[in-house]
């Protein structure tokens, strides 16, 4: 057996139609989401006090919108990392880039 199969036979194949890819990333995106904003909600709560009735609340609806806002393409990730950038004087990356914050120089 050739270096070349033993690859091959190593490698597992998913074949998927054009509308199962699109509720994969659906479901990627939906998921990425909620665990995105558990993070800073529980910060929010636990850290800094905020309430679970309103500030909170009102914190995941904002939130929402801009991600729907973002899925619809009225607003792009370059202007939501512009943003994170200016107001916390730290610098996003991603992409390629690794996916971190940097003290802006």
């Amino acid at each position: 057996m050739t270096r070349q199969e033993r690859r091959r036979l190593g490698r597992e194949t998913v074949t998927m139609t054009k509308d199962e890819l699109k509720d994969f990333r659906i479901k990627a995106l939906d998921e990425g989401f909620c665990l995105a904003m558990a993070v800073p909600v529980i910060i929010l709560k636990e850290e800094f006090g905020w309430g679970a009735k309103t500030r909170i609340p009102s914190f995941v609806d904002k939130s929402l919108r801009k991600y729907l806002d973002l899925q619809a393409g009225r607003l792009s990730m370059d202007e939501i990392v512009a943003k994170v950038n200016e107001y916390t004087g730290k610098r996003l990356k991603y992409g390629n880039d690794l996916k971190e914050f940097e003290d802006q120089a």
